[in-house]
């Protein structure tokens, strides 16, 4: 994977030290490889898509549960529409 990023989390709630979102993702859109501090789960809510965790390419089906652990380099892409959430 070429330029990846760093992600720099800033919690705006020492309480709630999470992010949360879901995102949807196409085929065409293409990955930007990140690594960061935090523990993240993604949920796979629908559609397929391929994790590359640590230059290994994971398939993701609906219903699957990704663990990405602390400072390991992942980009997630869609192979067709896909959704899924995530909490970081």
């Amino acid at each position: 994977m070429h330029n990846a990023v760093y992600e720099s989390h800033i919690f705006e709630n020492a309480l709630l030290p999470f992010r949360f979102f879901i995102r949807t993702i196409t085929a065409v859109a293409l990955p930007l490889p990140n690594w960061h501090s935090d523990i993240e789960f993604l949920y796979c809510i629908s559609g397929q898509g391929v994790i590359t965790y640590d230059g290994i390419e994971y398939v993701l089906n609906a219903g699957d549960l990704f663990v990405v652990n602390p400072s390991t380099l992942h980009a997630v892409r869609g192979t067709s529409l896909f959704q899924y959430s995530c909490l970081i």
